[in-house]
Formats: C-alpha cells, structure tokens, sequence
C-alpha cells in the first residue's frame, strides 16, 4: 500500500487497494483543510480513469467560516514510468453561508523517465477567477530506490495570473513509500 507526503502543503495519500485512495491535505495555516476520496480504474491497457473528491472546511479551526468541495476526473495515458495526466474538476465554496459557484480548474501533468531510478515530474494547475487567470507550474525531478519501496521529489515551482509569471520561494518536496 503506497502512501505520500508533501513537505510544503502537507498532503497525505493512503491507498487502501488498487482503486480507492484516502488521503487529507492543508497548508501551513490549515486553510483549507480538506479530505480526497479518488477511485481509479484501468479502462484498458496504458489507459487509466480517476475519479475524485476534495472537500473540508476553508479554515481547519474555524470550520463556520466555510466550506469547499472539488469533483474532478482524470484520464492518465501510459504506464508507470511514462505518462500524461488530464484532470479537470469544478470547485464550489460556500463562505459565511453564501455558496459561490466554481470555476473549472484543469491540470495537466506526467512523467518521464531520465534513467532507472529518476524521473521528470510536471503538474499544473490552470484555472480562472472572475477577470484573471492563474496557473501554478511544477516541474521536478523524482528519485526512487532500487527496490521502488520508496521515491523522493523536488519541485521548482512559479505561479501565475494573467501572463504574469512569479517563482514560488521555496521548492516542494515530496516523499512517497510502498508499504508491502
């Protein structure tokens, strides 16, 4: 059962089979706050389909002040060492118990592999709010172990609005394990 972390926005992933993952993830602040439910399923040989749920409250220790759910999908194409993900998904939230309709959200991510054990990683956040565009970019480099039991990741990040492009202060860093 493989499980991950990320250093900077704290996520945590539990596979509990081959088709259903829980997990909840957060920022420094605990906003938001929100538990994943996803279930992914092979439709036919290096084709996969997930879908998603995110939810929890914008703040973890004010929950009243209010709440967030993301329903995604997800089409990976290739295997395990080479692939390309297309995610889409449409958040709502409601603050102070007035609900405001998302907008869609699109991430486009994959992986390549460099040698035995590395990897190029790229994921991608592309959204809109209200007159602005913004997007976040992510690509890195991931390193597991020979016997795959574990995998470090180390992201170069920027974000974006508007044709405006900042790099983000500090690299993600991410560590996966497989638990037999």
């Amino acid at each position: 059962m493989p499980i991950s972390i990320h250093f900077i926005f704290y996520d945590v992933e539990y596979a509990v089979s081959n088709e259903v993952s829980i997990g909840a993830m957060t920022s420094f602040y605990g906003a938001p706050f929100l538990l994943s439910l996803k279930y992914s399923k092979e439709i036919q040989k290096d084709l996969h389909l997930g879908l998603g749920l995110l939810a929890g409250p914008l703040l973890l220790f004010k929950p009243s002040t209010g709440f967030i759910t993301v329903p995604y999908g997800s089409l990976t194409f290739g295997g395990r060492r080479n692939n390309f993900t297309l995610t889409g998904g449409y958040p709502n939230m409601s603050i102070e118990n007035s609900g405001s309709g998302g907008k869609f959200v699109v991430s486009i991510g994959g992986m390549a592999g460099i040698s035995k054990s590395s990897f190029f990683v790229f994921d991608s956040f592309i959204f809109n709010a209200g007159n602005m565009n913004f997007f976040f970019l992510m690509p890195g480099i991931r390193v597991e172990n020979q016997r795959n039991a574990n995998a470090w990741s180390f992201h170069l990040g920027a974000a974006g609005a508007n044709g405006e492009i900042v790099p983000l202060p500090v690299p993600v860093i991410t560590y996966a394990h497989a638990f037999d």
